[in-house]
């Protein structure tokens, strides 16, 4: 099944974790528009979208990947 039809989209609002959504600008398969929309659903989702970058940011764009990475983990509040 294409990404594109698959929609959990109630499921996604009982996600309770720090969660990152990242595309690339020239995804196919997951689409940015669909994948900032999927964003919406989820309590606290960070958002990014790497231009330029299709499925695989990645591998297409590691440095750009690592970075945006990096930023969300450092939002993370960690509790014991």
């Amino acid at each position: 099944m294409p990404c594109s039809a698959f929609d959990q989209r109630k499921a996604l609002a009982d996600i309770r974790v720090s969660t990152l959504v990242l595309s690339g600008s020239k995804d196919k398969n997951a689409p940015a528009p669909m994948m900032a929309k999927m964003a919406t659903y989820i309590p606290s989702a960070t958002y990014i979208e790497l231009e330029g970058a299709g499925h695989l940011v990645n591998l297409e764009q590691p440095s750009a990947f690592d970075t945006a990475l990096d930023q969300f983990l450092k939002t993370i509040k960690v509790t014991a």
